[in-house]
Order: C-alpha cells, then structure tokens, then sequence
C-alpha cells in the first residue's frame, strides 16, 4: 500500500494532513492533490480539501489533519527544520512514501534530502513532491525546484585545495599537482558524490598515468621518476577526497 501526506506550511504553523495509506503515488491519487493543491490560499481551503479528498477516497473516521508545530519562536522554527531533514529519522518522522508539500508562507523553507548531497528550497507558493525524504521523480513539477548541494559538501571539497564551479547538472572540481599537473574532474548530480569520489581513486593508475604523459614528452627534467611520483600524489589526492565525504555521512 503506497502511503502518503498532505503537509501545508503557513505563516503561523505547518500541518500535515496524514495518513492517507493506499494508491497515494503520484499517477493515481497525487494528480489529483496537486491540482488541489494548485488552490490552496489559506489553511482553510487546505482544511476543506482534505475533507472533501477524504470523505471522497478513504472515509477515515478520525482526525485528518495535525499540527506539526507551531512558528512563533526561533525553537519553534528550529523543530521544524528538523522535521524538515529528510536524511535523519525520516521513518519516525514521517514514515509514508509519499509527501506532497505546499508553502503558502512568506518564508522559503529548506529540505534536506535522504541522498545526503542535497538541499531543496521551497518558495512561497510552491509545491513539491518528495518520495522517501528523495525529490520524487513522477513528478515534473519538482523541475522548477531549486536544488543545490549542500554547503558543507562544497566547503569539504574546497578545504582540500580544490576550486568547485557548480552548473545544472554536475560541479566541475580542480586542482593542481604538485608537479604542476591540472587535475580537473567532473561530478555528475546524479549518482552520490562519495560513489564517485571512489571511482577516482579505484580507477587512477600512477603507474600508466605517468607513462602516458612521459610518451607524450613530459618529464623533462625530472624524466619518468618525477611524473610517477606526481601521479602517486594525485592518487592522494583522491584518495583524501573520498574520504573527506565519507567522513561528512557519518
């Protein structure tokens, strides 16, 4: 049975109205809440939709509709952003495979996705779908999401030396080796970025590295012994990179 919640963010509170268990994916009963969703101005259209999704698909006879938390205090904001944090207790959180979200706040609010490497900030006005703490993939509406990495990924990488230019789809990573080698290197968005990290090292030979420019004429002056030794320390260099992020999931 594939569960799902319907959470509204206002200026006073969030709520959630959960849990809705059965067909709540999005090609079924989804549609059908974002088009709803689309309308929703006040918690009061929020209160009226839910009543009506209910009594029209499941007829639960108990409360629909719960406070997650209020906002009047900083507490107040800080136990919500931690609802909000997909990448921890999300099974106690939330539990349901589905979250279909609207803010009709003033405010932007963040989520932090369950894959780790990901924020996503949801302006007043808009709506996503999340499926396991993950952007749900069903739904094109999350294509206007705005999606970033999270800040401590890029710092870590940057501590390490590298310089990180970030586009749509991949950050491209640079650095020079000790010998004056330009290593530059491209992370694609859609695999995890610790993966990726391994790759690099698992797949770096020193050995071939450095025979490959010697055949092409580098080395001089220091010949073939200097570019294996450059190449062992940019093997080091990944090797410090994969680390780095493993050491940020823990």
């Amino acid at each position: 049975m594939t569960r799902g919640q319907i959470v509204l963010i206002t200026n006073d509170a969030a709520y959630t109205a959960g849990e809705f268990n059965g067909d709540m994916y999005y090609d079924y009963y989804g549609k059908q809440v974002i088009e709803k969703l689309e309308n929703v101005k006040s918690y009061e259209d929020y209160y009226k939709f839910v009543d009506k999704f209910n009594a029209e698909n499941f007829e639960y006879p108990e409360q629909i509709i719960f406070e997650i938390g209020k906002l009047e205090t900083e507490e107040d904001v800080e136990k919500i952003n931690k609802m909000f944090d997909m990448s921890k207790d999300y099974f106690r959180n939330w539990f349901s495979d589905y979250l279909y979200i609207k803010n009709i706040s003033d405010n932007n609010w963040e989520f932090i996705l369950d894959d780790d490497d990901w924020v996503i900030t949801l302006k007043p006005g808009e709506i996503c779908s999340l499926c396991f703490g993950d952007i749900a993939e069903d739904y094109d509406g999350n294509k206007s999401i705005q999606k970033r990495l999270k800040e401590n990924i890029v710092e870590a990488i940057e501590s390490l030396g590298w310089s990180v230019e970030e586009d749509d789809d991949y950050i491209e990573i640079e650095q020079w080796s000790p010998a004056g080698e330009d290593v530059c290197e491209t992370f694609d968005y859609s695999k995890p970025f610790v993966e990726q990290a391994k790759d690099l090292y698992d797949y770096f030979n020193p050995d071939e590295h450095a025979a490959m420019w010697f055949g092409q004429g580098r080395g001089e002056p220091g010949g073939l012994q200097e570019l294996l030794d450059d190449a062992r320390e940019i093997k080091l260099m990944y090797q410090d990179l994969w680390v780095k992020l493993i050491d940020l999931k823990r």
